[in-house]
């Protein structure tokens, strides 16, 4: 089971099953799991903008799952960039967008452009929680004629595979890693453990690239 995260159904003993389960890329007490700690890799992110000149913007990614199932995946990136920030003595505004059709013009600052004139609020630095939100971003500041990684610095997070070709400085998660260490955690299970409940946690890593 993985990320839209059934820990809830865990919580609450919604779900009874007898079959062995791993959730992936989520956290729950009472079942073996192998996941991503987003806390740091939002705190990663923060401290990392907080570096950087100018306004600072963080957005991060709602669904209509987000209605069905309990997520922590978005919130605790934010919580962490916002913890970084707000330690670095550095304020930053948020927004969301709804993660199947972003919406960079609505979260991008009207004045963040060249077009127009001498550009206005920059130069600024946006973490985005999602690189799908990112890459958005990427093609709005073009649009806008702004230089990206002067301009407007933009941080992902999840390093999809084009990341690099796109220069995108993000948050790489090693999803390889932690599907593997799910399959170790299951085929234990399947081949007759009965200790209690294991937890595996991973860290995503920092990646710089032009973008930042």
């Amino acid at each position: 089971m993985a990320t839209y995260n059934l820990t809830t159904l865990f919580h609450e003993r919604r779900m009874r099953t007898q079959q062995p389960t791993v959730l992936v890329d989520a956290h729950a007490d009472n079942v073996d799991c192998a996941y991503m700690d987003n806390v740091t890799g939002g705190r990663l992110a923060g401290e990392y903008a907080s570096s950087l000149p100018g306004a600072l913007y963080a957005i991060w990614v709602e669904t209509e799952l987000d209605q069905l199932f309990s997520t922590r995946v978005f919130e605790d990136r934010r919580s962490g960039f916002l913890e970084a920030t707000q330690r670095a003595g550095r304020g930053s505004a948020v927004s969301s967008s709804p993660a199947s059709t972003p919406s960079p013009r609505a979260i991008l600052p009207r004045r963040c452009s060249t077009r127009s004139g001498p550009p206005r609020g920059l130069p600024a630095t946006v973490f985005a929680s999602a690189d799908l939100l990112a890459g958005a971003l990427l093609d709005e500041a073009h649009l806008r004629g702004l230089k990206v990684g002067e301009d407007l610095r933009i941080i992902g997070f999840d390093d999809q595979p084009w990341a690099a070709a796109r220069g995108l400085t993000t948050l790489h998660q090693p999803v390889e890693s932690m599907g593997y260490e799910a399959a170790q955690l299951l085929l234990s299970r399947l081949n007759g453990h009965r200790g209690p409940p294991r937890a595996r946690r991973f860290e995503p890593t920092l990646i710089c690239r032009e973008t930042a």
